[in-house]
């Protein structure tokens, strides 16, 4: 897939590698992880799961956790008003100011007083009225800009308006309006008959409008939106007793044949943008039960013969299972079923089309609280996990102890082994030995364990299957984990805090080790970020991001990248590069990964590409910000559950001194 691209990465280096040594001898390290700005006590101190921000006395300044740096992002008079995932909104009182904690960016929006000032995940709003009219005002973290539109209807309330983590949705009037997060862009859908439907209602990056066309008092289509693609489509015709459900990536429906008393059911994908009926199997309203996960649907078909058919956001297809089943659980991205009569398992992903056979022995349980992937316990108390990524699942694995989260899974088994499962590998990694009275912390994409004798903390990188043991230095730490980001305090040295991004994979050490205590504000951690007040009153804030930070990381986020529909709407790669701003920075991409790491002087730092295979596919001025954000076309054809790695290069035109960036990424393309 990348034949298209220019040269590999040796034939990019041997030029550079050269202008450095002949620029300078010396080599500037990697930004740091941890970054400090001075604190005002009793200023605001507001933190999301992408961002911190605090007002100082002089400014709001903010830290990204892609980023990892703190920057002036509004006036210390501006009222914060609405925060999502990766934006903040401030209110000027005439004027609204956002900030995106993806790439830094700020955009004013000088549209006068506003109704309305929400925010969610990447996504904010302003609706205005005034004696120009009514307008709303979006903005995307992803686009870094404002997007306006006139409303036909005039001021609209509240509870005409939906946000999802990557969309929103108004109704206005006899239409109704979406914008997307990934394009930045509205979309208007009329209703034909000018029939005023009810208010629309979001989830993640679907927003669904219930609509009036044939002129009757009930509700008898369903709109949805997609917060991918920035594309409305319309369902057939609604049955009457439609229960709908609604999750971050997939919608489900029950529909009727416009002549027979025939009902189907149709599924909705964010990444298709489109309604899919499945017209094989016809339903009774008696006789049918429905499931849904976040990128997931599935369907209980008992008669005339009993079968599962599963629809999942991508491809946005139906897919059956026939025979005896007994369903496990449908959740996140996976389905998990088994047959009563020899006790195998069947599996489905939202990500991938088909259902997976196993064998197994019945009965089977599901551990509940995990998106991106199953695990399953057997009656011989053995453990599986299953992948969406891959369709797979692992071998079965002694645990008498478990703990799962969105995007891992750990075990201790009887003599104290640790195991470790993440979707993106399909099997268990063997972990350290562990003594009595041990603990295991999953949270997000942490799994970490902590010795009952040593105190020793061990981390497992699910990204490589590797682990990840923490600096030798931490003694019986206390920890505090998010999901992307895990803090331990040296508990025979409070001034020694480290902090451990799963996004990268490396720990970091603040302030040399030397942090003034007692702490002022003790550590806080949330998502992708942490943060502290030592006592010099320097606030303190860690981050999980990289240097070639992605907008969508399956599955340390929700959301994925896809490659170019036979639709034709325009599929693409989006992430950010971070680094100072003299430096040029070069995006390189592999289809392997080296999981240790390599050194290859002069470069400072560790590379996770190998030499060859490895190709560029941008190169980047990351002047004048030390940010740049790109969006780059995905080709057509690629097969489903590609993964390809990213990492940067930098050099600096000033120094000339050359880098690896910070961490290696992982992108899924389903």
């Amino acid at each position: 897939m990348y034949q298209r691209f220019v040269p590999a990465v040796s034939w990019f280096l041997a030029p550079v590698l050269a202008f450095s040594v002949v620029l300078a001898e010396a080599s500037a390290l990697a930004p740091t992880q941890w970054a400090d700005t001075a604190h005002q006590p009793g200023g605001a101190l507001v933190g999301a799961s992408g961002f911190v921000l605090h007002a100082d006395g002089s400014a709001w300044q903010g830290f990204s956790a892609a980023s990892r740096r703190w920057q002036s992002v509004a006036d210390v008079s501006d009222v914060l008003a609405a925060q999502g995932a990766r934006v903040a909104l401030f209110d000027r009182g005439d004027a609204q100011l956002v900030w995106s904690a993806f790439d830094g960016r700020t955009a004013l929006l000088e549209s006068g007083s506003a109704v309305h000032t929400l925010a969610e995940g990447d996504v904010a709003l302003v609706v205005t009225d005034g004696k120009a009219g009514s307008f709303a005002h979006a903005f995307s973290a992803l686009t870094g800009g404002w997007s306006s539109v006139a409303l036909e209807g005039g001021a609209i309330d509240a509870e005409e308006i939906a946000l999802g983590d990557a969309v929103i949705a108004l109704r206005d009037g006899v239409r109704y309006l979406g914008f997307a997060a990934r394009t930045g862009t509205w979309s208007a859908l009329e209703t034909p008959t000018n029939e005023e439907g009810n208010p629309p209602f979001a989830r993640g990056e679907v927003a669904l409008a219930p609509l009036r066309l044939l002129g009757g008092g009930g509700v008898d289509r369903m709109a949805a939106f997609s917060g991918v693609l920035g594309t409305w489509d319309v369902s057939e015709l609604l049955h009457f007793s439609s229960s709908t459900h609604i999750g971050r990536h997939v919608a489900l429906i029950r529909v009727q044949h416009p002549i027979l008393t025939r009902f189907y059911a149709s599924g909705y994908s964010a990444y298709t943008g489109r309604w899919t009926t499945d017209t094989a199997h016809v339903h009774t309203t008696t006789v049918v039960v429905q499931y849904g996960g976040e990128s997931i649907v599935v369907m209980e078909n008992l008669n005339p013969a009993f079968n599962l058919t599963a629809f999942g956001a991508r491809p946005g297809v139906w897919s059956t299972l026939s025979g005896s089943r007994v369903v496990l659980s449908v959740e996140g991205d996976s389905a998990i079923a088994e047959n009563p009569l020899n006790g195998a398992l069947a599996g489905a992903s939202g990500l991938r089309a088909g259902w997976a056979l196993v064998a197994g022995t019945a009965p089977h349980g599901v551990a509940p609280g995990s998106d991106h992937l199953a695990l399953i316990l057997d009656s011989n108390l053995n453990w599986r996990t299953f992948s969406p990524a891959t369709r797979t699942f692992s071998a079965p694995a002694e645990g008498i102890e478990f703990s799962n989260s969105a995007a891992v899974a750990g075990l201790i088994g009887a003599d104290g082994r640790a195991r470790g499962g993440s979707p993106r590998g399909g099997m268990w990694v063997e972990g350290p030995l562990l003594s009595s009275g041990s603990t295991m912390t999953a949270m997000g994409s942490i799994l970490a364990w902590a010795d009952g004798t040593s105190g020793e903390l061990t981390l497992f990188d699910g990204r490589t299957s590797q682990l990840r043991p923490a600096p030798a230095e931490i003694a019986a730490p206390q920890i505090h984990a998010g999901e992307q980001v895990l803090v331990a305090v040296d508990a025979s040295s409070p001034g020694e805090v480290y902090g451990y991004s799963a996004r990268r994979g490396d720990w970091a050490l603040a302030g040399d080790g030397a942090l003034a205590t007692p702490f002022d504000v003790p550590v806080e951690v949330l998502g992708d970020v942490a943060w502290l007040v030592d006592g010099n009153q320097r606030l303190w804030a860690f981050g999980a991001g990289r240097d070639a930070e992605l907008a969508h990381d399956w599955p340390d986020g929700p959301g994925f990248h896809l490659p170019a529909p036979t639709t034709g709407e325009p599929a693409s790669l989006r992430l950010a590069l971070n680094g100072a701003p003299s430096e040029l920075a070069v995006l390189l991409a592999a289809p392997t990964v080296e999981a240790n790491g390599i050194s290859l002087p002069p470069l400072v730092g560790v590379g996770f590409l190998p030499v060859t295979g490895t190709v560029t596919l941008a190169v980047q001025s990351l002047a004048p910000t030390g940010t740049a954000n790109l969006d780059l076309p995905l080709p057509a054809g690629v097969a489903p559950g590609t993964r390809i790695w990213l990492q940067s290069v930098h050099l600096d035109l000033e120094s000339g001194a050359l880098r690896f960036g910070a961490g290696v990424a992982d992108a899924w393309l389903f």
